[in-house]
């Protein structure tokens, strides 16, 4: 332990405290309903600069104060969420006072509560505070090795305070079915219809439900219920500003999904025989220079596919002959990675194929093992079928047929009739190369293609041809799956770069070639292969940051919005440690 570490952790900490709950820059009078339905609230600002927190249940229309009109809301860039929904507002004065607000939501019904708001340089406080004291206590030598699992937890510490809540309509809609399972013990979104934007959803007999395969929100149950437990607690405003805690504990999935990805990258790359410095570099540049970053922020199904699909391709050539057991945990890898997003089915004939061919499994030795996946692949598939039956009455894989607003998802058939030419460009380049350049029109779903956005994947590609000279027929079963994803997606209607994020590690693989090359030369004063990696990882961190930052909800100066919530992650990542702690004393 360092004290003079813990000693500074801990005066941040106390400093954050003092500013969060003692410095409060307002005082809140009552709030009174006023005819026209409107809500007023006399406050008084102790500071000339003050910040102002209004949590609403309805939509707030307006906010006037001392009668001069401070924010209208705007429909057409602005969505109407689902409530109640948190507003901060800062204002200068000029002079600390007595001032009056004038609330109007949609409807004139709804309740409204005024407080101050944090300052803003409080959460830095609370991040300073949390790694010092975690340096501090940690053991010399866990540190002073940098274990791998020191980067997944700085990697899964930056991906939660990169988060930004429910925030589309794709998030919303899976959000909408945990949502409804838990609190209605049903698969009809109708209360929760807020949430998908009117966008994504399937209607069937006048009923609306999630148009997303379930996988993801079957996964998201406990990360909910976890919210629910401390929103029941009556504790939440400790933890977090947020008036929906829950949307907060349901991003821990995609969190720990994409820092899983990135430990799954490092075991891979030992596993292919790189030394454990450059294994440890190349996993913490992939985090931070694909849009794994950005996939592991919000509640889609994509950070969740990524780290199925990457730990079905480690287990399958981790062991030259496999045992049935691990033949049938392989198996349920990718039968749940296929109810995850349904394209991901493509892949078995293509790890079958490996397995056979590089002989780590024979009909005659696994014959029981198969047996057993067989089962175990129709086992978890027939959570997908039985969800939609539950759902539309009948059985189909596509939970998205009764979308009106796609129609040719209606059938495979048509919603597989793009143009693969024009798709595979959009993937790897973007609608146009003046992408490239021009960062302001790559935003939102016109987020470039991965070889624009992500420029180190030039070196993945490159080093294909290094990896196949090592181990052919992995390369073949990597090659494989990464040309399907991409011939698949290509041929819908709709193609969006994100539409490839299973397999953006493997194609990040080969990569490291190139990285172990960089370390080398730098000991050598070889200087020019670490140049090139660094120029490509610094202009793909740098492209990563800005596609995150310009989603919808998001802003390029505010872009760690869930530090705000860090004791939330502290409550949740705090009770997996003491419950690992008292299990391994319990031994």
């Amino acid at each position: 332990m360092n004290r003079g570490l813990v000693l500074v952790g801990l005066v941040f900490l106390a400093l954050f405290v003092w500013f969060s709950v003692f410095d409060a820059s307002v005082d809140v009078g009552e709030v009174r309903h006023v005819d026209g339905g409107g809500f007023v609230v006399d406050f008084t600002a102790e500071k000339p600069e003050a910040e102002i927190r209004i949590l609403a249940d309805n939509q707030i229309r307006s906010l006037a104060v001392d009668g001069i009109v401070v924010y209208v809301f705007n429909s057409s860039s602005e969505r109407n969420v689902y409530y109640p929904v948190r507003y901060d507002f800062e204002f200068d004065f000029g002079r600390p006072g007595k001032h009056q607000a004038m609330i109007l939501l949609d409807g004139g019904e709804g309740v409204v509560e005024l407080s101050s708001a944090p300052h803003f340089f409080t959460n830095y406080l609370l991040l300073a505070g949390f790694f010092l004291l975690f340096f501090g206590l940690a053991p010399r030598r866990f540190i002073g090795d940098l274990s791998e699992w020191t980067v997944c937890l700085f990697v899964l510490f930056i991906y939660f305070i990169s988060s930004g809540y429910i925030t589309h309509s794709n998030d919303g809609s899976h959000f909408a079915l945990v949502s409804a399972i838990v609190e209605k013990h049903s698969v009809a979104i109708n209360d929760y219809m807020g949430y998908t934007w009117g966008v994504d959803y399937s209607i069937k007999d006048g009923s609306y439900y999630s148009d997303r395969t379930p996988g993801t929100a079957f996964l998201a149950l406990p990360f909910y219920i976890f919210g629910k437990i401390m929103e029941s607690s009556g504790l939440t405003h400790l933890f977090s500003p947020s008036a929906n805690i829950k949307e907060v504990t349901v991003l821990l999935l995609p969190n720990i999904a994409g820092a899983a990805t990135v430990y799954l990258v490092y075991i891979v790359l030992i596993t292919l025989g790189l030394r454990k410095r450059t294994a440890l570099l190349s996993s913490a540049v992939f985090a931070f220079s694909t849009l794994v970053w950005f996939e592991s922020t919000h509640l889609m199904s994509h950070a969740i596919s990524s780290a199925l699909v990457m730990a079905a391709f480690y287990v399958s050539f981790r062991a030259k002959k496999m045992e049935s057991a691990e033949v049938i945990f392989l198996s349920g890898l990718l039968a749940y990675a296929s109810i995850v997003e349904i394209q991901n089915i493509i892949f078995i004939p293509l790890f079958a194929g490996y397995l056979l061919m590089s002989k780590r499994i024979s009909i005659q030795r696994n014959a029981r093992g198969i047996v057993g996946a067989v089962l175990v692949f129709a086992a978890i598939y027939s959570l997908l079928i039985g969800y939609n039956f539950a759902a539309f009455g009948e059985f189909t894989v596509k939970s998205n047929r009764y979308n009106p607003n796609f129609p040719e998802e209606k059938t495979f058939a048509s919603s597989l009739s793009g143009n693969p030419v024009s798709g595979v460009f959009r993937l790897l380049v973007g609608s146009d190369i003046s992408l490239a350049w021009d960062y302001s029109r790559g935003t939102k779903n016109n987020i470039p293609g991965i070889l624009i956005v992500s420029p180190i994947y030039i070196l993945g590609i490159m080093g294909l041809k290094r990896l196949y000279g090592r181990y052919k027929l992995e390369t073949l079963l990597l090659a494989g799956v990464v040309a399907a994803e991409i011939f698949v997606v290509s041929l819908h209607k709709t193609v969006l770069t994100r539409h490839i994020a299973t397999v953006y590690p493997l194609l990040f693989l080969p990569a490291a070639y190139y990285i172990e090359d960089a370390v080398r030369g730098l000991s050598r004063r070889n200087y020019f292969p670490a140049a090139i990696v660094a120029l490509l990882a610094i202009a793909s961190v740098t492209r990563v940051f800005y596609s995150i930052n310009t989603y919808w909800g998001r802003d390029l100066w505010y872009p760690t919005p869930y530090i705000d919530e860090l004791p939330t992650f502290m409550v949740f990542f705090g009770i997996i440690y003491l419950t690992y702690k008292l299990a391994r004393k319990g031994r």
